[in-house]
């Protein structure tokens, strides 16, 4: 009937128990060692509990410090184009300086600005009035249009 040859795998001139060759084996042994050193690393780091924003150093505030608030550009339904904070009639500080702190800020088209909000550290303050403003009849047409 068949010969004993069809029954067998077939052979490609490597014996059954060489394959894969040595330095194969070798590299999937050190690819598995590598991936165990590589999870017992991950398991055992401590996670964090903040994180790093490029372009932002971090600022160490202490009690009573003054905190800085900035304002950012006004949009509109009506335009696609930002306005400055302070187009509108708001309370503003006695000098208005622009603070652009990195590139992104610039390429986002944030107007970045001063303002003059009061903030101390950890000091609790509440119902502390910034400033009155009257409106005539122009700047409420302004708030309006916007």
């Amino acid at each position: 009937a068949g010969s004993a040859q069809g029954c067998r795998a077939p052979d490609f001139g490597v014996a059954p128990h060489s394959w894969p060759p040595v330095h194969v084996r070798h590299l999937l042994q050190m690819n598995k060692l590598v991936a165990w050193l590589g999870l017992l690393a991950a398991a055992n780091v401590p996670s964090a509990g903040a994180f790093y924003l490029p372009g932002f150093s971090p600022i160490e505030y202490q009690d009573k410090d003054r905190v800085e608030l900035k304002v950012n550009k006004l949009t509109s339904v009506k335009t696609q184009l930002p306005y400055s904070y302070y187009t509108l009639p708001y309370c503003q500080p006695e000098k208005i300086q622009d603070s652009m702190e990195n590139l992104g800020e610039t390429l986002m088209g944030d107007l970045i600005e001063n303002s003059p909000y009061e903030i101390k550290m950890r000091l609790n303050e509440t119902c502390k009035e910034l400033c009155k403003v009257t409106l005539d009849e122009a700047q409420k047409d302004k708030f309006r249009s916007m």
